[in-house]
């Protein structure tokens, strides 16, 4: 996934401050994604920056893990601008957004699985009650109608 990386022969000096030039990586921008904790150092390009929290060597955090779903669907999507995603889920706080829209694209999904799958079942229970399933036709070629023999 990660395939390039910025050195300091990548950077151009402005107001005495390095700053990245993604364009070193001889990519189209629309598939670069520069993760740091500081956007200044890629201010030129910050619609392809993902912030994320300076680590303090705390080990509960999960910053890191919570980015990867987002890239990993990310690196699928072949021809998807990288910088488009970002914008969506936005800079700050990327990989926790994702996920909580992903769950709840998946809560929606299935609920609405459940409701088709019940909605089924009652115009089943219908069909029956009403003798369609009972393997006559509702206008059987003599004439007669489920509903009539039913009767």
């Amino acid at each position: 996934m990660i395939v390039g990386r910025l050195g300091r022969e990548s950077t151009l000096l402005k107001d005495g401050k390095y700053i990245k030039d993604l364009s070193y990586l001889n990519r189209d921008l629309k598939d670069v994604i520069y993760i740091d904790f500081d956007d200044e150092k890629a201010s030129f390009h910050k619609e392809n920056v993902i912030l994320l929290p300076r680590w303090e060597g705390d080990s509960d955090d999960r910053e890191l893990y919570d980015i990867m779903p987002f890239l990993e669907n990310l690196g699928g999507a072949h021809g998807t601008d990288a910088r488009g995603e970002i914008k969506k889920y936005g800079r700050e706080g990327t990989g926790k957004k994702y996920n909580e829209l992903q769950s709840a694209r998946r809560d929606f999904i299935l609920k609405q699985r459940v409701s088709l799958a019940r909605d089924s079942r009652v115009e089943s229970r219908a069909r029956r009650s009403h003798g369609q399933a009972s393997g006559w036709p509702s206008g059987h070629k003599d004439g007669i109608t489920a509903e009539q023999v039913i009767v």
